[in-house]
């Protein structure tokens, strides 16, 4: 499905260049745009198919994942609209549906962008990050959930649960997912995210997985410190153990 959904986008907005294009010539025969219209009617419909078998694969789940796929089946629709309309001419039914095509087109890219990246990929919040001032900071308030957010959160959400697991709340975190929980009060060391961030990166339960932003060393250390410090939610930074060690970090 990642690979295809690419396919209509590109298809479209090709379909809409010469559109425009050939608003000025008028005397361009219109057969081009015809096969473009088709091949972007085909693509889409494979592109919500893929989408539809990778839903059913359970990892997808909300009302996101409802809105993302019944927008994405109505821009199919209209795209075999849109090939019916051009083999009877351009006109004014034919504009108002290639309109609306662009309209669903953005509103479904968006909708497909939030499932992969997050919620709010391109604003989040509009708030800037600030780095907080040490010694008043919450170890994982403050710097764990930055990291959890940019690394973890676009697989395991609400919406896309990846193995059950939802990496959103601390009572989230706590309960862990399909495989157990994921960090080990009673033994935190052997807490199964410590295990998975360490794993190589061709073994396929490795964290993040291939493909993704990876953690970097600096934010790994960062993770087994507030885990290894007892995995707690309301502690200062200055108040966790080896706050001395990890200070510089």
């Amino acid at each position: 499905h990642p690979l295809i959904l690419h396919l209509p986008i590109g298809v479209l907005a090709l379909a809409y260049l010469l559109e425009g294009y050939m608003f000025w010539k008028k005397d361009i025969d219109r057969g081009i745009q015809q096969i473009i219209l088709l091949f972007a009617a085909v693509s889409a419909t494979l592109s919500v198919g893929t989408g539809l078998l990778l839903v059913r694969g359970g990892d997808y789940s909300g009302d996101l994942v409802a809105n993302h796929k019944w927008v994405a089946i109505g821009l199919a629709a209209i795209c075999w609209a849109l090939v019916f309309l051009s083999k009877k001419g351009n006109g004014k039914a034919y504009y108002l549906t290639l309109v609306s095509s662009a309209i669903m087109l953005v509103v479904t890219g968006h909708l497909g962008g939030s499932l992969t990246h997050g919620e709010d990929f391109l604003f989040d919040n509009g708030e800037l990050a600030v780095t907080p001032n040490i010694e008043e900071a919450y170890l994982y308030t403050d710097i764990i959930v930055p990291i959890i957010k940019d690394k973890c959160v676009s697989c395991h959400n609400p919406s896309k649960l990846k193995g059950e697991l939802n990496m959103t709340s601390p009572e989230h975190l706590t309960a862990g997912g399909e495989n157990g929980k994921i960090i080990l009060i009673d033994a935190l060391a052997d807490s199964p995210l410590l295990k998975r961030i360490h794993m190589p990166m061709s073994m396929d339960e490795h964290m993040p997985p291939e493909g993704k932003k990876q953690l970097s060393d600096e934010e790994i250390k960062l993770l087994e410190w507030w885990i290894t410090s007892g995995a707690e939610y309301d502690k200062r930074v200055v108040e966790t153990q080896d706050y001395d060690a990890h200070k510089d970090i």
